[in-house]
């Protein structure tokens, strides 16, 4: 056989090959389209049909409006809790201090200034004077004489943070970090 011959058979044999093979690949792909689309179909209808039974039925509505009712309770309920528990400087304190510890920093207030505060209720008032009248440089007033205070009434430090933190928030501030 001539050289031509068989490049001829091999190649015809190559191209056949290669058209076999990308007939099946195209037959796949529309195979691989036909489920999916034929899927997808099948939720669409699902979607329709549980569409058109939530419009014929009062059902969904009622299940629908109950839930939300019950969200919307729920989460006012929470909001509440979390605002009756710390909405006011005092509750800073009372959330994150036992009976005995308030007592210890209130004597600690009175002593840090020489009895110009003898309360939490009027460190409170302090605090709103040095917000409202003192601006950004009084805070480190703030934050100083109740570490200095809670520190002398030998509060943790980590309850002291929790203050300042639940103060921050109650006053929409920034404290600064104790020196």
């Amino acid at each position: 056989m001539s050289k031509l011959n068989i490049f001829s058979i091999f190649g015809m044999l190559f191209l056949s090959s290669v058209l076999l093979g990308s007939g099946m690949y195209s037959t796949n792909q529309i195979f691989a389209l036909n489920q999916t689309g034929t899927e997808n179909e099948a939720e669409i209808e699902a979607d329709i049909e549980q569409e058109n039974k939530c419009k014929n039925d009062t059902e969904c509505e009622n299940e629908n409006e109950i839930n939300n009712s019950l969200n919307v309770i729920n989460n006012g309920t929470q909001s509440q809790q979390s605002q009756t528990d710390t909405q006011t400087c005092e509750g800073c304190f009372t959330d994150n201090l036992d009976a005995e510890q308030i007592s210890a920093f209130e004597l600690a207030l009175a002593d840090a200034t020489s009895g110009e505060i003898t309360s939490i209720a009027e460190f409170c008032e302090f605090v709103e004077f040095i917000i409202n009248e003192g601006g950004n440089e009084g805070l480190s007033d703030i934050i100083g004489l109740l570490y200095f205070a809670g520190n002398n009434a030998l509060i943790s430090q980590q309850d002291l943070d929790a203050i300042a933190e639940c103060i921050e928030q109650v006053y929409g501030i920034v404290l600064p970090p104790p020196v």
